[in-house]
């Protein structure tokens, strides 16, 4: 082939094989594929036949990195073309001849795709058509295998410790894991079930029957700790496992009966209706699950010494030998009297056994809020005093009775303080210092008639609020708490209701508007405020109290204040 043909212009590798005999192409096509063709125009009709066409339809965008066709390709290249081609790669030659053999040679293997679009450029031909669709290459090696669904350090470290507690027959068969709000309490306790349950299943043999109780008193935190247990079985999990709802307003679920190995998540007040029940099927339910119980979970554990709940915790674990007992609080204590008898007998009733926040070596962490913080899992508190020219005036007599019996001594002062004008204008300008900030606020008032006259001023003012209360109707509930998550709502007011099981990232700032004397309760609503950026919080949230409130502490001299009596019991 002369120079001068190799000095067109080719539009598309179809021209230049043209230009390759007919004999070549069938070569490069396959003889089955001609030969099929040919006996097909014998059977049928005489029909055109477009070899080229074929060619690019069988190799499609690979064409020119099959070996067969680039050698014939190169083989037919004009001089000029070769020389190009060969000077590009920087290979020395004596001739053309000696030019194409090299291309030949050193064009396949590593170096085909690198020759090719070598001769796509040579020729002017349009790379879309014929560089292949680039293709994902992972070729890098990692060394770490990282879990999905990981806990963290703390969170694996206190797992690992309640696991290896629970499978020593030895050990004392009751404890309490002790974890701040916003550490992720149900995220680990799942963990710890999950693993307890793979090992019992292990342990027991052939014998596979096992049955955990997740024991809560709201619906809210009985739905949590359901959707992360099977978010956790669905990773973790060796073998299928039931699931039953007894809270709220799920039915008795008669497949009860008939599961072997089941996680049943359970309200105390759907219990407690069980127990008291003379319906044949709640009664079949209940010997059910006594006779079949393995390890009972108690959410919010520091609510177990209350009548009801302490009621149900003992049917279930002192119905027969070997059941064991788990309490999840972010406050071990029932009242901020140390004195008091109550805090003694919740430890007690544990076994005096808590299981706090340790390092990778075992060693307990002494600041667990401040550890957090820095790891920003809390977020930190920025906290601020709102003065109030109410004056809270006790006698001895009632300070006493305060510290005896805890706010339910505090219904007058609270009712005062709800209806005082000077106060509300307090806390309604702060709100309004706060919405002008774009910030998302959540109040914890006096009483339910507070959250109302709260809600009617700031209507006053212009500001949207809503309220939530025990009286609340669940569709207006969820539709004001789903508002205030998605920031269409910014004040959110509420009264006894959101002090647990309430997790809003958006939360900017947090005012508690009501005196109590509960370091448990105080603790509480002030970890609403406790989310940090790790766990799609804040770095930093603002507290803002009224200055009627009793002082309780800082956020890590509360989680820290019941230790004396666990270590002492």
């Amino acid at each position: 082939m002369s120079d001068e043909s190799g000095q067109k212009q080719f539009d598309s590798i179809s021209i230049y094989l043209k230009y390759i005999t007919e004999g070549n192409l069938r070569d490069l096509i396959g003889q089955n594929i001609c030969d099929a063709i040919v006996n097909y125009n014998i059977f049928i009709n005489k029909i055109q036949v477009d070899y080229v066409e074929i060619l690019e339809n069988k190799y499609g965008k690979s064409l020119l990195f099959e070996k067969s066709v680039f050698a014939k390709l190169i083989i037919f290249l004009p001089d000029k073309k070769v020389k190009e081609i060969a000077q590009d790669f920087g290979l020395k030659f004596k001739d053309t001849d000696d030019a194409r053999e090299k291309i030949i040679t050193k064009g396949f293997g590593y170096k085909t795709f690198e020759f090719s679009k070598s001769i796509i450029a040579v020729l002017n031909l349009n790379p879309d058509e014929f560089l292949p669709d680039p293709i994902e290459v992972i070729d890098e090696f990692e060394n770490k295998v990282k879990p999905n669904f990981s806990l963290h350090n703390y969170q694996k470290n206190i797992k690992d410790v309640v696991v290896k507690n629970l499978l020593n027959p030895r050990f004392t068969d009751r404890m309490l894991v002790h974890m701040p709000t916003g550490s992720g309490k149900t995220k680990t306790a799942m963990e710890i079930s999950s693993d307890y349950l793979r090992c019992k299943s292990v342990l027991g043999g052939f014998d596979k029957k096992v049955l955990i109780i997740w024991l809560a008193h709201s619906k809210e935190l009985c739905d949590q700790a359901l959707e992360t247990f099977v978010n956790t079985w669905k990773l973790r999990g060796d073998y299928e496992i039931d699931i039953f709802k007894l809270y709220g307003d799920n039915d008795y679920d008669e497949k009860i009966l008939d599961t072997d190995r089941a996680f049943l998540f359970v309200g105390f007040q759907k219990f407690n209706a069980m127990i008291a029940s003379k319906n044949p099927i709640q009664r079949k339910i209940k010997e059910k699950i006594l006779n079949s119980i393995n390890l009972v979970v108690v959410d919010e554990a520091h609510k177990s010494l209350a009548s009801t709940y302490e009621k149900s915790i003992k049917l279930l674990t002192e119905n027969s030998a070997g059941i064991q007992l788990i309490g999840l609080t972010a406050t071990p204590g029932r009242s901020s009297n140390t004195e008091d008898g109550e805090n003694n007998y919740l430890a007690e009733f544990f076994n005096s056994t808590k299981i706090g926040m340790v390092d990778d070596f075992g060693i307990p962490i002494e600041n667990p809020i401040n550890y957090l913080q820095e790891l920003k899992i809390l977020a930190k508190i920025d906290r601020e005093v709102l003065m109030s020219d109410v004056q809270i005036k006790l006698t001895e007599k009632e300070l006493k009775d305060l510290k005896l019996y805890g706010d339910e001594k505090l219904g007058k002062i609270l009712n005062d303080l709800a209806s005082n004008p000077g106060r509300n204008k307090i806390i309604i300008d702060k709100i309004r210092e706060l919405i002008d900030k774009d910030e998302s606020t959540l109040i914890f008032a006096c009483n339910v008639e507070h959250c109302i006259i709260l809600q009617t001023l700031l209507k006053a003012t212009g500001i949207e609020s809503g309220t939530i209360l025990s009286s609340t109707a669940k569709i207006d509930r969820e539709n004001s708490i789903s508002k205030f998550k998605s920031g269409e709502l910014k004040v959110l007011i509420n009264y006894g209701v959101l002090t647990t099981g309430f997790d809003a990232p958006v939360l900017n700032a947090l005012i508690i508007a009501r005196p109590t004397s509960s370091l448990v309760l105080y603790s509480q609503m002030v970890g609403r405020a406790l989310r940090g950026t790790f766990n799609g919080g804040n770095e930093r949230n603002k507290l803002i109290d009224v200055m009627d409130n009793f002082h309780l502490g800082n956020e890590s001299q509360m989680f820290n204040f019941y230790d004396e009596i666990w270590n002492n019991t």
